[in-house]
């Protein structure tokens, strides 16, 4: 009664449902029982499972399988053809088969046979292995291992089975490595050589000898090839570093941009400027004679060029300096010519002793007159020496006083002209103080004297110079030298006969010159100019010509240029001048100014001239033996050369201390150092100098700026001539603010008159701007000024408008009567009087007879009735009437 039906068909109690379904019900679901496959299958299907869709039950039903065939099969191996069965056929092949392929079994002990056949293995060690047949050889040797057998290397008795070991480690001649192999010694070398080796040719033995030797060279002392000082060697590098005085080290301003690099002990030489104070040298050339003897050799022919930095000195200076040496030849001059009266004379008495004793009997001795002869020679001799003198004087005087009367010429302002013949008085006076005011004035004056000389010289009957032919004949000789010298001819012998014949000419002219010439014969030259700054005995270079002007001339032989370029004064100046085989070019401070044609020589035999020689400064000669462009010029002036570079350079002369020293003879040359009095004359030198170059800029340009500030700090007299003292610092301003001699241009426009500011009232009153300005404003106040009426109106009018008031305004003014006909004038404000009482015109006159008439025909008893005029009326035209009785218009006052 307690059963149920399974889902499976069976009927099961209730109470083992659970049981039956979980255990034996068909169609309970179970999980395959084949590992790796789980899937949920009913009970009753699962054969049906395993059969088609359990893929681990087929494998392994198919394992099964081929385990099966394999155990229960036979086949047949190839190689021996032996029946096995077929799961071991594989292992037959691999470790059964005779013919099988194999490794020989010594390939780990180096034989390198491979696939040979087992059965043919033996054959192998027998015939092929070479370690079977090592060590069949090391059993052969065994049988002998106790023998005493020689060793191949050392040939000691060693038992055959030690031989081996004796090589590797007892054996005197086996090779190790030297024992120096760890410091850099690569040989292989025998254990008993080692000493050996290691004493003769190991290299690190060898080093190390080497740097014992020079252990024992570095204690002992030597000197110290850049400063001499005796130092232990070993300590030679710390020394060069630390102690040496000629190592390098920067300069101590090295923090402020200098990168030089010194010795030690020449730091102070580069870093201490107040050392030398004297900082650069230059020439100064101080008399007319100064010169340089430089004798360089034949004048340089073109291509050349020479340059010069030059300081002229002023005008006044020259003229004062040249008046100063006329005096001095005056004074000389004068001087000597007592003494040559006084030799004439003692000539005179001798030959009057002469005659006497001549005149005499025979028997007068011929000593006397033997000594009356010989003093007659020494007399002779003094009055040529006399003679010779003075001409000298006359000659240099009359040279002296024409340049400066060129000098005087050319200054064109009359103040300053007046200023230096003051000069010159006053000079004359402190140079001779004995002479009279007469001799003052004249000798004190370039006019007077000249023309006193001239005066003199109007007497004299040979005023012609005597020698001038002789001097013109020479310098056609030379001139014809050099042409023959620059194009010779093609027959060398005819070219040293003409040579030969001109020069022993040239050597006649000379010597007949010198014995008819009193004086130099550079006065008796035609003068080509002065200051001359290069000359030879052909060639020349001045500064100033004839003009007075500092104008650069050149001459070779006969031949003559002047350049139109004016040389500034009291400032530095660069001359260049640069030749070519056709022409000359002048440059001033590196700019061309001007070009002449010619073919002009420069000279070499000296620097200076012996007469009318440079006066100035002089700093850096330079001569070139090729032409130099203006930039090239530009690019170098204000720079010091290094002659070892410039290949071209034929002479440099830079006048500073220990570079150029001149070791040519001078004449009337001095040195000069630019201490502060230079510097305020000649300001900043062009060049710097070589201790400038070499010392550090930073000290350099702290003391130029120390230098500038000392000097700014010097009182100095104000330049305007206000007389003002003033430190230089404060001039500046003192010349463009405070001094009354300063220039001022006119304040009123179109006035471009300059003039002192002390001077400026008496401008005012002479300055046509100011002055028509004022006139103009005068008159414009005057026309705007409020006037009465002149014509007797009494009304206020203004000037301007007078006119116009007399004409359309004014009461008082007369005007024509407009009526036609009347032809009467009167004054406007008696208008109505006028056409009342005295008005003539035809009309006005018919108008009055008609209102007449008409007043008659309205009165009734036939008698002419007066108007009636109000009394206001009449009593105004009664004053007015008399007011103008007693008016009287002044016939000016009407225009």
């Amino acid at each position: 009664k307690d059963q149920t039906l399974c889902i499976c068909g069976e009927d099961v109690p209730l109470r083992k449902l659970k049981q039956h379904q979980a255990t034996s019900c068909t169609h309970r679901l179970i999980q395959c029982p084949h590992h790796g496959c789980d899937l949920l299958v009913a009970a009753y299907l699962l054969r049906d499972h395993e059969l088609k869709d359990c893929k681990i039950y087929r494998q392994t039903q198919a394992f099964l399988d081929g385990y099966q065939v394999k155990t229960t099969q036979k086949a047949c191996c190839l190689a021996c053809e032996e029946e096995i069965m077929l799961r071991n056929l594989e292992g037959h092949c691999k470790l059964e088969c005779i013919y099988r392929l194999v490794n020989c079994p010594n390939a780990a002990l180096g034989c390198n046979a491979i696939n040979i056949v087992w059965n043919k293995l033996r054959e192998h060690y027998i015939n092929d292995c070479h370690v079977a047949k090592h060590r069949a050889a090391m059993l052969e040797a065994s049988k002998t291992v106790n023998q005493i057998v020689d060793c191949d290397w050392c040939n000691l008795p060693v038992m055959k089975r030690h031989l081996t070991d004796h090589k590797e480690d007892e054996c005197l001649m086996r090779e190790r490595q030297c024992p120096n192999w760890h410091l850099g010694c690569r040989e292989w070398i025998p254990v008993g050589d080692f000493t050996k080796h290691i004493q003769t040719v190991c290299c690190v033995s060898i080093n190390r000898h080497e740097l014992s030797k020079q252990a024992a060279v570095k204690e002992k002392s030597i000197p110290c090839r850049e400063c001499g000082e005796v130092v232990v060697m070993r300590k030679m590098t710390m020394h060069a570093s630390k102690q040496c005085s000629a190592r390098l080290v920067p300069c101590a301003n090295a923090i402020h941009g200098c990168k030089a690099m010194l010795k030690y002990r020449d730091r102070h030489i580069h870093e201490h400027v107040d050392l030398s104070p004297h900082a650069r040298s230059i020439l100064r050339f101080t008399s007319r004679q100064g010169r340089i003897d430089i004798q360089a050799g034949e004048d340089i022919s073109p291509p050349w060029c020479a340059e010069f930095w030059v300081y002229l000195f002023s005008k006044e200076d020259d003229i004062l300096h040249f008046m100063a040496h006329a005096i001095e030849w005056h004074v000389k001059y004068s001087e000597v010519s007592p003494r040559l009266d006084k030799w004439m004379a003692e000539e005179k008495s001798i030959k009057d002793k002469i005659k006497m004793l001549l005149k005499r009997k025979k028997g007068t001795p011929e000593e006397d007159i033997a000594a009356l002869q010989q003093q007659a020679l020494v007399v002779e001799d003094g009055i040529g020496g006399c003679k010779s003198i003075m001409n000298e004087a006359k000659a240099r005087i009359q040279s002296l006083l024409s340049d400066s009367e060129i000098l005087l010429r050319s200054i064109k302002n009359p103040t300053l002209r007046d200023k230096v013949k003051q000069s010159l008085q006053y000079q004359t006076r402190q140079l001779q103080p004995s002479w009279s005011q007469e001799d003052v004035e004249v000798y004190g004056s370039v006019e007077k004297w000249l023309e006193k000389i001239k005066a003199a010289a109007a007497t004299e009957k040979d005023m012609e110079n005597p020698h001038a032919k002789l001097i013109k004949k020479r310098l056609q000789l030379l001139k014809a030298i050099e042409d023959h010298e620059r194009s010779p001819p093609k027959d060398l012998r005819e070219s040293a006969r003409f040579l030969k014949q001109a020069r022993k000419e040239l050597t006649r002219l000379d010597e007949k010159l010198c014995t008819c010439v009193d004086i130099p014969l550079a006065l008796a030259v035609a003068p080509i100019g002065f200051h001359t700054i290069a000359s030879s005995k052909t060639s020349g270079i001045h500064i100033v010509m004839s003009s007075g002007n500092a104008v650069l001339g050149l001459h070779s032989f006969d031949k003559k240029a002047r350049f139109q370029c004016e040389v500034p004064r009291e400032q530095w100046t660069h001359i260049a001048i640069s030749a070519l085989d056709t022409s000359v070019q002048v440059c001033l401070n590196g700019e061309l100014v001007d070009e002449h044609k010619g073919h002009f020589q420069l000279p070499m035999e000296r620097i200076g001239d012996v007469e009318k020689s440079y006066r100035g400064f002089l700093q850096e000669v330079r001569y070139w033996t090729t032409n130099r462009t203006p930039d090239a010029i530009k690019k170098s002036m204000c720079n010091t050369l290094n002659p070892s570079v410039q290949s071209q350079l034929r002479a440099y002369w830079s006048f500073e201390e220990g570079v150029a020293i001149v070791r040519s003879p001078m004449w009337n040359i001095s040195w000069s150092h630019y201490t502060l009095s230079i510097l305020k004359q000649l300001g900043d030198p062009p060049t710097p100098s070589y201790r400038q170059r070499n010392m550090c800029s930073i000290v350099t340009r702290r003391n130029f700026l120390a230098s500038k500030h000392e000097m700014r700090q010097l009182a100095s007299i104000c330049a305007l001539g206000c007389g003002a003292e003033l430190p230089r610092s404060q001039l500046e301003h003192h010349h463009a603010c405070d001094c009354p001699q300063r220039l001022v241009l006119c304040p009123e426009p179109g006035c471009k008159c300059i003039y002192k500011i002390s001077q400026t009232e008496v401008h005012r009153a002479e300055c046509i701007v100011r002055v028509t300005r004022g006139n103009l404003a005068a008159e414009h106040y005057r026309q705007h000024e409020v006037v009465e009426c002149p014509f007797g109106c009494g009304l206020p009018v203004v000037r301007k408008d007078l006119v116009h008031h007399r004409r359309n305004d004014c009461p008082c003014r007369f005007i024509m009567c407009p009526n036609k006909g009347c032809g009467r004038s009167y004054l406007q404000r008696n208008a109505k009087r006028h056409e009342l009482h005295d008005c003539d015109a035809p009309g006005l006159l018919a108008k009055q007879a008609m209102i007449e008439r008409a007043r008659e025909r309205m009165t009734s008893d036939g008698k002419l009735r007066k108007p009636e005029v109000p009394s206001r009326y009449v009593a105004t035209a009664e004053v007015e009437i008399h007011r103008l009785d007693r008016l009287t218009i002044r016939p000016d006052t009407i225009n």
